[in-house]
């Protein structure tokens, strides 16, 4: 198994874990294989890491997509993430004392700013584009009150104007979590009902 392929499988998601369980399976590693056994190249600070707790999200590894310079304009390989990973003799945390997973979160933050879309495309995004048959509802370019599907209900609460966003989750077709998502939100914003009709789009 390639060094590169190796990080990768631990370092993403559901399904390349998958295939990290297979080989494990195969008996050719071991979820307790310290991570520098098959990426020797990696600095010291990743010595503890293991590759349960890449799996886990528990290995405090740096996040490489923190690391890609503004400037870079062509795609990010395997190979060009482990480089990145080599440049950082350093943890969030020690390894297996906490947790870190926040791809959502980056892309929250990233509809406050031109890094991902201009702002052109952000309003777009935003504006109200189709008419539904619930006149609460405000739809726009993929954006609106709840997004669901049979099998699994998701919903994402934002109030820009409060930097303030509710992520719920769940793989269920039932209970609909939107109530969930604004009780969480009227925790810490009194004004959560209001503030959302008025200027929070929400997926």
């Amino acid at each position: 198994m390639a060094r590169v392929d190796a990080l990768m499988l631990a370092y993403s998601g559901a399904v390349p874990g998958a295939a990290l369980l297979a080989l494990v399976d195969d008996g050719r590693l071991s979820l307790d294989d310290a991570v520098r056994r098959w990426l020797p190249s990696l600095p010291a600070a990743a010595d503890a890491i293991t590759l349960r707790q890449l799996l886990t999200h528990t290995s405090g590894l740096i996040d490489y997509e923190d690391l890609i310079p503004a400037a870079t304009t062509q795609q990010v390989h395997d190979a060009d993430v482990l480089r990145l990973l080599e440049s950082q003799n350093r943890t969030y945390f020690v390894p297996g004392t906490s947790y870190r997973y926040d791809d959502l979160a980056k892309w929250d933050a990233s509809l406050y700013d031109s890094r991902v879309l201009s702002a052109s495309s952000l309003r777009m995004a935003f504006t109200p584009a189709t008419p539904t048959d619930d006149p609460a509802v405000r739809y726009g370019f993929g954006w609106r009150i709840t997004g669901e599907t049979v099998g699994f209900r998701n919903v994402i609460i934002r109030y820009p104007r409060r930097h303030f966003t509710v992520i719920v989750l769940t793989n269920r077709d039932a209970p609909e979590p939107y109530a969930l998502a604004l009780a969480i939100a009227k925790l810490y914003l009194a004004d959560a009902d209001a503030q959302r009709m008025r200027s929070a789009p929400t997926a």
